[in-house]
């Protein structure tokens, strides 16, 4: 089977994190998804010792001594930071050619701004790259066919039927997890791998132009991507902020040269 590229799946939060990586084959009758990988952000003290092939932990800064709390959030920023560079490197090598992210949740309890510049942080790492960002009520209809699922309906959906041996190594960051906030690692995980089935569906759409033949709920998300046409993701070109800004300035430029010919 023919390789249609590779996608990276992120969902990102202020002290936990997935992103998941797939090669994407032209199947027949959708695409063929392998080669996943996982690199995970976890607060969780017991996640640090999880080993499998298929992940990659990394500890989270959550925390600081008493006499350097007030250095805490740019402690964390300096964490996203080294993390984003990981990931950006590893989608260089890996050939990713397009990434999707969980858009934020409207009225979540955590400090907005300082979400905010976590996800800057990771996202502007990843400017070369065409970008999709998935609403959450999209992930949920992608995972578990409707958007009000829960996060463990989430998890027991497509990524299960669609990536077998990830869901398979996910389990290994539930083993002995005990509170809550240990667990946002082992949903972050499906939810990424949820966004990066999306976008592998896209990359299989755009090369064969059987749009009727994804699932409905990606139709659906395909369609509000790509704005425009009967099959949208075939219609509109795949390309990365970097090089919309770079076009930007060229048309910008050509119009000042043209204005400053009409003036002579």
């Amino acid at each position: 089977m023919r390789s249609l590229g590779s996608v990276i799946g992120i969902d990102a939060a202020l002290n936990h994190s997935a992103v998941v990586y797939l090669e994407v084959l032209e199947g027949t009758a959708g695409p063929m998804l392998t080669r996943p990988f996982a690199w995970i952000a976890t607060q969780s003290a017991k996640n640090w010792a999880v080993e499998h092939p298929l992940l990659e932990i990394h500890r989270a800064v959550t925390k600081l001594s008493d006499d350097l709390s007030n250095q805490l959030f740019l402690t964390k920023l300096a964490f996203w930071k080294r993390y984003s560079s990981i990931v950006a490197t590893e989608a260089k090598r890996r050939g990713v050619v397009l990434c999707g992210i969980e858009d934020f949740a409207q009225g979540a309890s955590q400090g907005a701004h300082q979400l905010g510049a976590a996800n800057a942080t990771l996202r502007s790492e990843l400017l070369a790259y065409p970008f999709r960002e998935i609403p959450i009520s999209a992930v949920k209809s992608a995972g578990a066919g409707y958007g009000g699922a829960s996060k463990e309906e989430v998890s027991q959906g497509l990524v299960q039927r669609s990536i077998p041996e990830l869901a398979e190594a996910a389990e290994l960051l539930d083993i002995g997890l005990k509170n809550k906030d240990d667990r946002h690692s082992y949903y972050d995980l499906f939810d990424a791998a949820t966004i990066a089935c999306i976008l592998a569906w896209e990359l299989w759409v755009r090369k064969t132009g059987q749009f009727q033949d994804a699932p409905e709920k990606i139709r659906r998300e395909l369609l509000r991507v790509n704005h425009r046409g009967a099959s949208p993701a075939v219609s509109q070109e795949l390309v990365s902020p970097t090089v919309l800004l770079d076009r930007h300035f060229a048309e910008s430029e050509a119009k000042m040269a043209k204005k400053k010919g009409k003036k002579r």
